[in-house]
């Protein structure tokens, strides 16, 4: 059952991952029009959501609908995710079927930043779970999280470059950080992996 419940987690960061909208260079624009979206569409998302600054969802909602007024894009809808804060910040995911841009939960930029450090230490240093436990909340209390929600039994998500040497990391006792998904109230819930029996080996595409 626990086994289970996670590997559906395991699924949700990936979704989550996969749905989040950065800005992408012009090299990029061929594989936004082989994924089926617009590179217009993408790109003004991609002028409202830059990912430099935390832009809530009522904002998001107000420039997005502005910014695609008057384009081929203006009867699309924009939906939240159940649970959306109104005061978190967002990106926005494209459902091409639907017509529709869903706006879902992303962390902070400093907080983002700082998970992309929290990565590339845990897999350079090997921390043990309490250990990288204390790690991640210091770096978290430091940006403003009190009382983070860190877990340990959830899937170990590895770079898909590497994908060996981190795996043979996690087995002699280190534990990486695996991501981040939100739960049913908005709250972002940060996933440790390491050898315990009920981590899930998954491989992580967003990971580098």
């Amino acid at each position: 059952m626990q086994s289970r419940r996670w590997r559906r987690l395991a699924v949700l960061v990936v979704v989550a991952a996969a749905l989040t909208v950065f800005a992408k260079v012009a090299s990029h624009q061929q594989a936004v029009a082989d994924r089926g979206v617009p590179p217009a569409l993408q790109a003004a998302i991609n002028e409202v959501l830059d990912g430099h600054r935390c832009t809530t969802p009522h904002n998001a909602e107000n420039a997005l609908r502005v910014r695609l007024s008057g384009s081929d894009y203006a009867s699309w809808t924009i939906t939240r995710r159940d649970g959306l804060r109104s005061d978190g910040c967002v990106s926005a995911g494209i459902d091409i079927a639907r017509h529709a841009l869903i706006l879902i939960p992303v962390s902070r930029p400093e907080v983002r930043e700082a998970l992309q450090e929290v990565r590339r230490d845990l897999l350079l240093t090997c921390f043990q779970r309490e250990a990288a436990v204390g790690y991640v909340q210091t770096i978290l209390r430091g940006l403003g999280e009190p009382q983070p929600d860190i877990r340990t039994d959830g899937p170990v998500t590895v770079p898909v470059d590497g994908a060996d040497e981190a795996n043979r990391y996690v087995k002699g006792g280190c534990y990486i950080y695996s991501g981040i998904l939100w739960n049913e109230v908005g709250e972002p819930v940060y996933l440790l992996g390491g050898n315990s029996p009920s981590s899930q080996p998954a491989h992580d595409p967003e990971a580098r």
